[in-house]
């Protein structure tokens, strides 16, 4: 394993964000540098992602994982929801504003990684902002260039409630949602709703995607039963001959993984399967896209 670093930072509306870098390995060609982002109801710790990150790092990849500044989670190493404050006021447009901190923070030294191409990875819905994030800076905003966008079981839209489940969000204010892994009841924001329905195009996951230049690597397990492979197949289109569509055979939402997953276990089979796909591709994707064997043609 390499060594790791944590800090902190600010974020939107100043709220902190916490984050660990890995050090890219030494004996690996240095391959710039990547952000791990984390899904709904996750954090830094969560899972699988610091085992993404990890991969990165060995590949030669500086690489920081954070937790959303809104996220609700104050403690990182129980993941406790103990500011369900800000869980209620987090938004796409926040998450995207974190990731564009972290960006300039490693543009100010604050953490490594500094004036090197970005890979931006994303599980579940942190696999949306990576995307929103590096399409939405496709028009010229101005931020340090996205040289890989990587997803694993991420949705290919911004919404995706009901009709009813919308009404009523946008009617009470907030809807209840449950912790599976703490119990804890949380409440979505209306603003998540309103903000997607003020800028429809700034949330537009295939659109922006299609923006983009860079290589594209979508993972996605055939027995996910939260986000449907459906969802990877229109990422790929929207990506083109960019993409590299890997489908795990018996992979899950997490891909076997259970949190809390000890450093040093062993991977779940179709973890290590979908983090093969990760090496390869970082690999390649300095110069090529597309499928490979083993994987599913877009």
């Amino acid at each position: 394993m390499t060594s790791t670093r944590d800090w902190t930072i600010r974020g939107s509306a100043g709220e902190v964000i916490r984050g660990t870098t890995h050090a890219a390995a030494a004996d690996a060609p240095a391959r710039g540098a990547a952000i791990v982002l984390h899904g709904f109801k996750g954090w830094k710790d969560y899972g699988l992602i610091p085992r993404i990150a990890e991969a990165f790092a060995m590949a030669g990849c500086t690489t920081h994982r954070f937790t959303f500044s809104h996220a609700g989670i104050d403690d990182d190493a129980r993941g406790t929801f103990g500011r369900p404050d800000l869980f209620r006021r987090d938004t796409w447009n926040r998450q995207v504003e974190d990731v564009h901190h972290v960006l300039a923070a490693m543009d100010a030294g604050t953490i490594d990684g500094g004036g090197s191409p970005v890979r931006l990875v994303g599980h579940s819905r942190g696999g949306v902002t990576a995307i929103l994030a590096a399409g939405r800076a496709a028009d010229g905003t101005p931020q340090p260039r996205v040289a890989g966008i990587a997803t694993f079981a991420a949705p290919d839209r911004c919404l995706s409630l009901g009709a009813e489940e919308e009404a009523a969000l946008l009617h009470r204010g907030s809807l209840p949602t449950v912790s599976a892994r703490t119990g804890d009841v949380l409440e979505i924001g209306a603003d998540f709703v309103r903000e997607v329905r003020a800028e429809p195009a700034a949330h537009d996951v295939p659109a922006l995607l299609a923006a983009t230049r860079c290589p594209v690597l979508i993972v996605h397990g055939d027995h996910d039963h939260t986000v449907p492979l459906d969802s990877a197949r229109a990422l790929a289109r929207a990506a083109g001959r960019r993409a590299t569509l890997h489908i795990v055979p018996g992979g899950d939402h997490t891909f076997g993984v259970r949190h809390p997953h000890p450093a040093r276990a062993p991977l779940p089979a179709a973890l290590d399967d979908a983090l093969g796909a990760l090496r390869r591709w970082i690999a390649t994707a300095d110069t090529t896209a597309g499928t490979t064997a083993g994987t599913d043609t877009p």
